[in-house]
């Protein structure tokens, strides 16, 4: 999932469009804002959660399934069927914690 924040971001802002055309007026009144403050709020709210949800591309989240990146603490070139200096000419060998030509052995 190294896309997460990116899809944290659109959802908020597909859940602040939802509720604009739904709610927009009472919303508005609500919150005091006009349109453009209205989605300058929701701008920053999707930046924030955005950020919060960003992590590390390199380490491997709960439920990926993506066997080119590691957990903390581990490197790729220890279960790959790749790891000689014959085989694997990457800069980070052996100490790679992401590699697109990983395959297990």
């Amino acid at each position: 999932m190294r896309s997460r924040w990116l899809r944290s971001f659109v959802a908020v802002f597909v859940v602040a469009a939802v509720t604009y055309w739904t709610l927009g007026g009472p919303l508005q009144a609500w919150l005091g804002l006009g349109a453009s403050g209205y989605w300058l709020l929701a701008l920053l709210v999707a930046g924030v959660v955005a950020l919060l949800s960003r992590g590390n591309a390199a380490v491997r989240g709960p439920g990926d399934d993506d066997d080119r990146y590691v957990r903390r603490g581990e490197f790729l070139c220890d279960s790959c069927r790749y790891n000689s200096a014959r085989d694997c000419r990457l800069p980070d060998r052996p100490n790679a914690a992401a590699c697109g030509d990983y395959r297990s052995r």
